[in-house]
């Protein structure tokens, strides 16, 4: 028998994640989630509607990895790191097709949107983040 406290998930070795890998996972999800919001943006937003398979794909891809990283953890720590790096990745990628890689021709003032204008780029941040969250809480 176990009182109420003792028996709770939060006491359960599956939800106590180290800082050490917690930090690893963080890093190793940025950089996946960048190179992924890279080629998501950059490449899927051409695709229209099924950009968005691409969004589902890519979110469940950083939560599996999160989860691979850390031995299998769950909880709110890796829900909130699966999600944020997921999120930092699609803006990263919107970054890096917005800035102008080349000089513009002379008398044409670069213009940099201070946020994306495309509502299908938040209708997949929105689906990515979604996927990757819940690919860590719904193992």
């Amino acid at each position: 028998m176990l009182c109420r406290e003792c028996s709770s998930p939060k006491h359960s070795p599956l939800f106590q994640v180290s800082a050490g890998s917690l930090a690893l996972a963080f890093l190793v999800c940025l950089g996946v989630s960048v190179l992924g919001g890279w080629l998501l943006v950059g490449v899927g937003l051409g695709f229209g509607f099924f950009a968005l398979w691409g969004a589902l794909l890519f979110g469940g891809a950083v939560g599996e990895i999160a989860l691979r990283v850390t031995g299998r953890k769950r909880g709110m720590q890796m829900e909130i790191l699966a999600g944020a790096t997921t999120a930092a990745g699609m803006l990263a990628g919107w970054l890096f097709k917005a800035l102008p890689y080349q000089h513009p021709p002379p008398g044409v003032p670069v213009v940099f949107p201070l946020f994306p204008v495309s509502p299908l780029f938040y209708l997949m941040a929105g689906v990515a983040v979604f996927a990757a969250v819940s690919r860590i809480r719904y193992l």
